[in-house]
């Protein structure tokens, strides 16, 4: 089974654990950090943290599967939640290690991100562009995969 390397969390443990208390409340999971749709058009610079409800809670007001939270952006310093059911429409692009059968991608611009035993390369770009650097040996392919269900799969 492809491990997708889902890398540390985009914010610290403690901004984390209460985003994911939050996210449990409601009945969801986290499903990935990564930078989101940005008004103007294009990607945010700050990631976001999606979230998956495989079932809608009876009292909840969303509609959705997924939420994102994200700690920028409001002005008491409180996390921001937002309809997030477009992930589904994310191509993540990344480099597939097929000996250790793990999948790096960048999460947003500039977070230069590496195979977990270090590797022969790294990624970047998140969703505004693509950029290996590095050696690509033959062990290595590209891959693109998306969220369904608030699971990665593989674009084949």
């Amino acid at each position: 089974m492809t491990k997708i390397n889902l890398g540390p969390r985009a914010f610290s443990p403690a901004t984390s654990n209460i985003l994911d208390d939050y996210a449990a409340k409601k009945g969801g999971r986290h499903v990935v950090d990564c930078a989101w749709f940005a008004r103007g058009g294009g990607w945010t610079t700050e990631p976001v943290s999606i979230y998956y409800v495989a079932e809608r809670p009876v009292d909840c007001a969303f509609t959705n599967r997924y939420f994102g939270l994200s700690v920028t952006g409001n002005w008491d310093g409180g996390p921001v939640i937002f309809d997030a059911d477009r992930v589904e429409e994310i191509k993540f692009y990344g480099i597939h290690d097929q000996m250790s059968d793990e999948v790096i991608f960048s999460r947003w611009r500039h977070d230069y991100r590496c195979f977990s035993y270090g590797g022969p390369c790294f990624v970047d770009g998140g969703l505004d562009y693509f950029r290996t650097v590095g050696h690509l040996d033959s062990g290595l392919r590209f891959a693109h995969f998306s969220v369904r269900d608030g699971e990665f799969v593989e674009i084949l």
